[in-house]
C-alpha cells in the first residue's frame, strides 16, 4: 500500500472517530440538559400547586376545586 493511500486511510478512520464522538458529546449533552429543564418545570409547576392549594384551604375554597381549576388551564 502507497503512503498516499495510508495517510488517505489514516485521515478518513480519525475523521469518522472525531465525527462519532461529536455527535455522541452533543447528544448526551442535550440529553442530560432537556431531561433537567423538564424536572425543574415540573417541580416549579408543582410547587406552584401546592402553594395555591395552601392559600385556597386558608380562604375556605376546597383543594378538589383548585385541583379542577388548575387541571383547566393546563389544558388551555
Amino acid at each position: 500500500m502507497k503512503l498516499g493511500t495510508k495517510i488517505q486511510l489514516y485521515t478518513t478512520v480519525m475523521i469518522a472517530i472525531v465525527v462519532i464522538l461529536t455527535n455522541l458529546l452533543i447528544y448526551f449533552s442535550y440529553k442530560h440538559y432537556s431531561l433537567e429543564a423538564e424536572m425543574d418545570q415540573l417541580e416549579n409547576r408543582g410547587n406552584n400547586i401546592i402553594t395555591e392549594i395552601q392559600t385556597a384551604q386558608e380562604s375556605g375554597i376546597s383543594g378538589e376545586t383548585v385541583l379542577q381549576y388548575s387541571h383547566c388551564l393546563t389544558a388551555i
